[in-house]
């Protein structure tokens, strides 16, 4: 969480960043990750550990009546060293979160990390999607939950009510646009998110939630989440004011 104070209040920036690389099934890490991984790995992050997930779901076959039947799923769940970002591996996906981060530059690191690492055990993975998310939460503690002039575009306000008047019972007020980019899909979540969710708003908080995804994968991965990264940041620049889109620029350098 960033900290910082604008127009004589205390703002903090909360913010979240998920990683989603799919492919096609890997059949081999039900059992185990290749030891060239775990190698590579080492020494940024933790042993992983084996997590078995069971999915029920119902069969039919012609003439018969449904049955249910189980199956077990096996994933691996592993942080750095510091316990900042997380990382899950299953036979179809990689996940990386990091709920705690100061800015995205280690993030960037960790991934870099894990796809070298990944593609190099692995070297003949076809990959089905990718996406990268950044869900970043403006806190302010004093002041009218739907004020927010100086911090966020007059554009990206337009949904929320000039006063508390006017909400009527107001519960929750989240906006969605979908950019269609050369290189993804951009999808751009915004509004007031409401913790307390349904009571009626009361929290003074802004939600900016961003997702850029495409299943035209790169072969240079890395260099693909860099292009994500530089679109959430100029829509998100584009949604903010003053002193909050510095601080949100910033948190991309």
């Amino acid at each position: 969480m960033v900290d910082f104070d604008f127009q004589n209040e205390s703002i903090s920036l909360d913010s979240r960043i998920l990683f989603f690389l799919n492919y096609q099934p890997i059949v081999s890490i039900q059992k185990e990750l290749l030891p060239g991984f775990l190698q590579a790995i080492k020494d940024s992050f933790t042993q992983p550990e084996e997590v078995k997930s069971f999915i029920w779901q119902m069969m039919q076959k012609s003439g018969e009546a449904p049955q249910q039947e189980s199956s077990t799923v096996s994933q691996w769940r592993f942080t750095d060293k510091d316990k900042l970002v997380g990382a899950v591996i299953g036979p179809e996906a990689l996940i990386v979160e990091a709920p705690k981060l100061q800015s995205f530059s280690p993030f960037r690191t960790f991934v870099e990390i894990l796809i070298g690492a990944f593609t190099k055990a692995y070297q003949d993975v076809k990959f089905t999607k990718i996406a990268l998310r950044v869900i970043h939460t403006v806190i302010i503690k004093t002041g009218n939950a739907l004020t927010w002039d100086g911090y966020i575009s007059p554009s990206f306000r337009t949904a929320i009510p000039n006063s508390e008047s006017e909400t009527n019972g107001l519960a929750r007020v989240i906006v969605q646009r979908v950019y269609k980019k050369e290189n993804c899909l951009a999808i751009f979540n915004f509004g007031l998110p409401n913790p307390e969710f349904p009571n009626v708003i009361t929290r003074r908080q802004f939600v900016l939630d961003v997702e850029c995804n495409t299943k035209d994968v790169s072969p240079d991965v890395v260099k693909q989440v860099d292009e994500f990264r530089n679109l959430v940041r100029e829509l998100l620049i584009s949604s903010t004011e003053n002193l909050l889109k510095d601080h949100v620029g910033a948190w991309y350098a």
